[in-house]
């Protein structure tokens, strides 16, 4: 019975024998006294710290996934629009054919009218079926996560461009107008500059002038698309105030930014030239 009861008592002692070695440490070391004190508190925090880090790694893990996911949409738009401007090199180069076959002699004429019509209606459709198929991909980059929703923004301008709806670059298409982002904005602003740069270069088509207020405004304050837009204002310069215009905006554009300058020499020797 007591060799019983001593065996039962074996586990009380040695805990007492613990807490007794803890307390004589605590009076000793302040530190070994706080977590003595406070080791309820402490476990709390490390279980929700743990918590918190798990939560984070879960998050971090579909968010790329997400990402990864976002390229491989994008990687098709890419890959789609790519094939959409091939086509319509191919469409504008066979009714380029069409013009010098009705030159040709009657018989041989028709026979060749026959075959470029055809070919022009295959890719025709073919045209047509493209930007069908972009514009739904499009639907799903646009809600993606990080870049890629403005990248689906600056695809979709486009597509409403090359379809000649002029008045979809007046829409709201969630991209700020570039006057009112900040210029250190990084990414935002980038996104902006390039969306107001597709939209002035299409007003070119429809409204010149427009047009070239916009580049001009991109040149002289844009962070950039400066270059490029440079690039098209000299390009649109027909009178000589326009290029007069365009060349001053363009030393300027040199005199705040000398590494450009290399970018736009022709442009620059093409204007003074013409003065």
């Amino acid at each position: 019975m007591e060799a019983t009861q001593d065996r039962k008592d074996q586990p009380t002692q040695s805990k007492n024998q613990i807490q007794a070695q803890l307390d004589e440490a605590a009076e000793e070391d302040p530190i070994v006294r706080f977590f003595v004190d406070n080791w309820r508190q402490l476990l709390l925090a490390a279980a929700v710290a743990g918590l918190i880090w798990l939560s984070w790694r879960t998050f971090e893990s579909t968010r790329l996934a997400d990402l990864d996911q976002a390229a491989g949409v994008y990687e098709s738009v890419r890959s789609q629009h790519q094939q959409i401007l091939s086509t319509e090199q191919q469409l504008a180069s066979e009714r380029a054919k069409q013009v010098k076959t009705q030159g040709a002699s009657e018989q041989a004429g028709e026979a060749a009218q026959d075959e470029v019509d055809t070919r022009i209606a295959e890719l025709t459709k073919a045209l047509e079926s493209g930007n069908q198929a972009m514009l739904g991909t499009l639907g799903a980059l646009s809600g993606s996560r990080g870049p890629y929703s403005k990248v689906a923004v600056l695809y979709r301008t486009l597509a409403s461009v090359r379809a000649g709806d002029v008045d979809a670059l007046d829409a709201n298409v969630g991209i700020p107008d570039w006057t009112t982002v900040d210029a250190e904005a990084g990414e935002d602003r980038f996104f902006a500059e390039l969306l107001a740069l597709i939209k002035a270069r299409a007003w070119l088509d429809s409204d010149l002038e427009r047009g070239r207020s916009a580049l001009l405004g991109l040149v002289n304050q844009g962070v950039y698309v400066n270059v490029s837009a440079a690039q098209s204002l000299a390009g649109v310069a027909e009178t000589a105030e326009q290029r007069s215009n365009a060349l001053s905006a363009l030393q300027a554009l040199t005199r705040r930014a000398p590494e450009q300058a290399e970018l736009l020499s022709d442009e620059l020797e093409r204007l003074k030239a013409n003065q």
